[in-house]
């Protein structure tokens, strides 16, 4: 029997899955809508996936928010509105296979560590942008969840104090201004149009607003690099998620006001993720193995 592993992450408005060969080959993805019954929709997602691959061996499991590795739990997410869930524990008994719950953006980490932009460096942050924010922080090679585990949750830094409420319950939150809802509501705030954060790129030479929208975006993010420069010392920060995909749009004006903020000391590296949006599907692929107790992930290859 060959081993495989099922990766799911669970968005706010997106859960996302891709089922791998102890080989690191890409046997299959899926994708649908986040409902308002999330923990049903994940017990029927992996049962129905498990019964389609029954070689499937461990599966990874990535939520936003609080979540206590060591017990399975996700403890608090703003972006799905729960709390206390034995996610862990509840798949598991549906499927009857191992299962590890992390962290979405520690997740992400750990996959640009073994797969893609953070290899080589022993100290870096990851930030998936999309919904939401997060971040993995790594150092010395160990992801830091946090004493509450609470390490990765970046979005909720208030960026701009008093500013625009958030689901958190706190104001000016980073992910209220810069994750890619929060630069739709902006966008539809100022302007009374709907577009999404691809659309608002694609908007930036001709439209003011949706230029003011994402100015005021990489700003935000610029600044909260700062914060992790400053408190941190990463060798680099490394942007991943759907927002990554805007490239050089987004990583260069990050890059020039986060020098202009740094005054009297370089810049850490930033980079674009080679996973793209791919790193928390990677990252609960590589969860699913160790859920098996396999390090066969260790020889994958991004390109397989």
């Amino acid at each position: 029997m060959t081993a495989h592993f099922l990766g799911i992450d669970v968005g706010g408005t997106t859960i996302k899955t891709i089922s791998v060969s102890a080989d690191g080959k890409v046997l299959g993805t899926y994708r649908e809508a986040t409902s308002d019954r999330v923990e049903d929709q994940i017990k029927k997602i992996g049962l129905k996936q498990c019964q389609l691959d029954p070689e499937i061996v461990g599966i990874g499991l990535l939520a936003p928010g609080l979540v206590d590795t060591s017990r399975g739990q996700l403890v608090y997410s703003a972006n799905l509105g729960l709390r206390n869930l034995d996610w862990k524990a509840h798949l598991e008994e549906s499927t009857g296979v191992p299962v590890r719950l992390d962290h979405d953006g520690r997740a992400a980490g750990l996959a640009e560590g073994i797969l893609g932009a953070a290899r080589g460096a022993d100290s870096f942050v990851v930030i998936p942008i999309g919904t939401g924010i997060s971040a993995s922080i790594t150092l010395e090679g160990k992801a830091w969840p946090g004493h509450t585990f609470g390490s990765g949750e970046l979005g909720h830094t208030p960026i701009f104090p008093g500013g625009d409420p958030c689901s958190c319950g706190q104001n000016g939150c980073l992910e209220v201004y810069a994750s890619a809802e929060g630069i739709r509501r902006q966008y539809r705030r100022r302007s009374g149009r709907e577009a999404t954060a691809d659309q608002i790129e694609e908007l930036l030479d001709t439209d003011l607003i949706a230029r003011e929208v994402w100015d005021q975006a990489t700003y935000a993010l610029a600044l909260a690099c700062t914060h992790l420069t400053l408190i941190v010392d990463p060798q680099r920060i490394i942007f991943a998620g759907g927002l990554s995909r805007a490239g050089d749009r987004l990583l260069v004006p990050v890059q020039e006001q986060l020098t202009g903020l740094l005054k009297w000391r370089q810049p850490p590296e930033l980079a674009l993720s080679t996973l793209d949006a791919r790193a928390g599907q990677w990252g609960a692929a590589i969860l699913g193995a160790q859920a098996a107790g396999s390090t066969c992930y260790q020889n994958w290859q991004l390109n397989s």
